[in-house]
């Protein structure tokens, strides 16, 4: 039987994933700070680093008042200005900005991979196991920014298997 329905096929079998879940056994592997209660993690940001950040508000700025002229650009637009919003919540300490803005981003980044027809399970699935990829024996290895490094172990995501 044919469907009009784009979200037929969304139950296929692939387990959803838990994201958050998932993301924390990363950042345990990789000994990244993981917080008990709602808070800003350790560190101020640097006034350097701020008006670095800062430079980036005109542009978000005439980006906002832009019309679009299709749903791609849409998109794009959307993420950023919510990315503005996260970084306006950041600068000021507002914490209640950060966890909205932060939630924005997941809301349209999945929407985005909705409006692409992408199957978001299956793609976040492999991106995990990616991600983990760079842990060998439980331990992932930084470098000096702390950003984790990619082992021999490592193996790219497929997610051209998908499309």
């Amino acid at each position: 039987m044919t469907t009009d329905n784009p979200y037929a096929d969304i139950d296929d079998g692939t387990p959803t994933p838990n994201i958050w879940d998932d993301v924390r056994q990363f950042q345990l592997a990789a000994e990244q700070h993981l917080a008990p209660y709602p808070g800003f993690p350790n560190g101020d940001i640097t006034m350097s680093f701020g008006l670095l950040v800062a430079s980036l508000q005109p542009i978000l700025h005439t980006l906002h008042n832009t019309p679009v002229q299709n749903e791609r650009e849409l998109r794009i637009k959307i993420l950023l200005e919510e990315m503005g919003e996260y970084i306006q919540a950041e600068l000021t300490d507002d914490l209640v900005g950060v966890a909205d803005g932060l939630t924005d981003i997941h809301y349209i980044a999945a929407g985005t991979e909705n409006s692409y027809g992408f199957h978001g399970a299956k793609h976040w699935n492999e991106i995990q196991g990616s991600n983990m990829s760079k842990s060998v024996n439980g331990v992932m290895t930084k470098n000096e920014d702390g950003k984790v490094m990619k082992p021999d172990s490592y193996y790219r995501p497929n997610l051209q298997q998908f499309l």
